[in-house]
């Protein structure tokens, strides 16, 4: 079995703590732009790597300008402390007009730094490669006596998705479902959340919107032309696109106690994304607007974060493994990692009505890109406070599951067989009957 190689990083948001020579914003990030300064070249270069239009050296110039015009603050002061004793009025107008420019500047120069600073993703793990590498293959893909349906064609025939009232109600990427998918769906949440809360995860149901830093905080763009999140008009508040984001929330501008760590929960939340795409692969129940998700979100120091990674790509393996998938774990490659994430493993099902893998689980280690934009640290003892490390992963995303189950376990007589953990969640049953869909 893969084993996850160890090794304890730090972001390039890491180290030393910036402290502002007065209020600027209310942003809860604490960037480490001295750290940024240093290592310009690697950061340009994983930027460049990662497809990013983060511009690292704009940054640095930024920062260097802004150390400059506080140096300047620094001097006028001393040269306005000194004036009040000779009380010169002249001397003292123009200090003051020219303390509150360099002041404004700073206040400018901060922002834009700042504005700049939250595009750089995250430092990328060594084994990160330029393309995605397959690193384990799960079970078997199963062998039918006929030629298997896709379940857009499963759930018409069975009466279980109905695609074209929802069209009517919401729009296009919606859907109903219904009787034994209806039920499948609880079942799916229910043994997911039992399974989690087993392995010391919190139970939690999360809210839905969140305000629009906690999602930037998170590394997801909440407003603008290329984001994939729904923004509530006139609010500071978006939908969540998974239940990740609730989770980072949870802690935001808080200290935790070491001794309280690792932290892991599990929540429950619906998910709302604006996905994009006519194509085969995104038709159906792939890609939607909205859906429930199970999430995993773990809290940790520095040194635990590799280690809750490994922890929860285990939990994910168990959980495909206890449906009877047949599934293969990837170590995705530059362009597939979100900015937050330094490391990131996909799990990919196959699904044989479409005779593709489909993605059915991510797991990121995003070191402490969440905690710096966030305020999120944990105290080692009095007067010394870290970044915490946060690594998030899917236990189970509801659509893409019941595709998985109603393409592999269906069989020639137009029945579909329900996978036996799930079965005591939906009362016993252990097959969903061949039928017509009602008109």
């Amino acid at each position: 079995m893969y084993r996850l190689q160890t090794l304890t990083r730090t972001s390039h948001l890491s180290a030393h703590n910036r402290q502002p020579i007065f209020s600027r914003s209310n942003s809860l990030a604490h960037l480490d732009y001295r750290w940024i300064t240093e290592n310009k070249d690697t950061l340009i270069e994983n930027t460049r790597n990662r497809g990013s239009d983060a511009d690292v050296e704009r940054v640095v110039e930024l920062y260097q300008e802004h150390r400059r015009v506080a140096t300047d603050i620094a001097n006028l002061n001393k040269e306005k402390k000194t004036n009040n004793l000779v009380r010169d009025v002249e001397f003292g107008r123009r200090i003051k007009e020219q303390l509150q420019a360099a002041k404004d500047r700073y206040v400018k120069l901060d922002e834009e730094m700042l504005a700049l600073g939250l595009k750089i993703p995250n430092l990328t793990h060594p084994s990160v490669r330029a393309e995605d590498q397959v690193l384990e293959v799960f079970g078997q893909k199963p062998e039918f006596g006929f030629t298997p349906r896709d379940h857009i064609d499963l759930g018409k025939t069975l009466d279980l998705i109905d695609f074209e009232s929802a069209s009517m109600a919401s729009g296009e990427k919606f859907y109903y479902l219904k009787n034994e998918v209806a039920l499948l769906e609880l079942a799916l949440v229910n043994w997911a959340m039992q399974k989690c809360v087993a392995k010391g995860f919190i139970p939690i149901i999360t809210p839905d919107l969140v305000h629009n830093h906690i999602a930037k905080g998170c590394g997801y763009a909440p407003r603008g032309d290329s984001s994939q999140t729904y923004a509530v008009e006139d609010h500071d508040l978006v939908l969540v696109g998974t239940a990740e984001i609730a989770l980072a929330g949870m802690h935001a501008d808080s200290i935790i106690p070491v001794e309280k760590l690792p932290l892991k929960y599990v929540g429950f939340s619906h998910s709302y994304r604006v996905e994009a795409g006519q194509n085969r692969e995104s038709k159906g129940l792939y890609r939607v607007h909205q859906f429930s998700k199970v999430e995993m979100f773990a809290y940790g120091t520095p040194t635990m974060s590799d280690h809750l990674q490994e922890e929860i790509l285990d939990i994910q393996r168990q959980l495909y493994s206890d449906l009877g998938l047949h599934y293969r774990l990837l170590n995705m490659g530059f362009s597939d990692l979100a900015a937050s994430a330094s490391r990131k493993f996909d799990i990919e099902a196959w699904m044989p009505g479409r005779a593709i893998y489909g993605e059915i689980s991510s797991c990121s280690n995003c070191l402490d890109y969440q905690a710096r934009r966030l305020n999120m640290r944990y105290k080692v003892q009095e007067k010394e406070n870290r970044f915490l490390h946060t690594v998030n992963g899917t236990a189970c995303a509801v659509p893409r599951i019941i595709i998985a189950i109603l393409e592999n376990f269906q069989k020639a007589d137009g029945t579909i067989a329900i996978p036996a953990v799930l079965q005591p969640f939906m009362g016993g049953m252990s097959t969903i009957p061949s039928r017509k869909a009602s008109q």
